[in-house]
């Protein structure tokens, strides 16, 4: 949306591993400003896709939601992401702990 551009200074939209070239549906968004954000939540909370983006759901009745981060700053959620990334899945273990034996 052409309202938020330069309003935000990071987006997160993590990969479905099980749908190359799509994601799970969720993002993570971070708003340089408090009414930057409540314009957003605004905008986007409580709507369809189609509403917000002009584009259909992959499920029928899906609907955005807008909710505030649980983390108190950008830089702790980057470095949560990041150790998230980092760390081996447990499939990953177990594939590992096959080949050692």
């Amino acid at each position: 949306d052409k309202a938020f551009k330069g309003a935000y200074n990071f987006l997160y939209a993590p990969e479905d591993p099980k749908r190359v070239g799509e994601n799970r549906g969720y993002c993570f968004v971070n708003l340089t400003s408090p009414e930057k954000a409540k314009e957003f939540a605004a905008a986007f909370d409580k709507k369809s896709p189609e509403e917000s983006f002009g584009a259909k759901a992959a499920q029928e009745g899906k609907t955005c939601e807008v909710l505030p981060a649980r983390m108190e700053s950008i830089e702790k959620s980057i470095d949560k992401l990041q150790s998230m990334k980092d760390k081996p899945k447990a499939k990953d273990k177990a594939k590992d702990k096959d080949k050692e034996k």
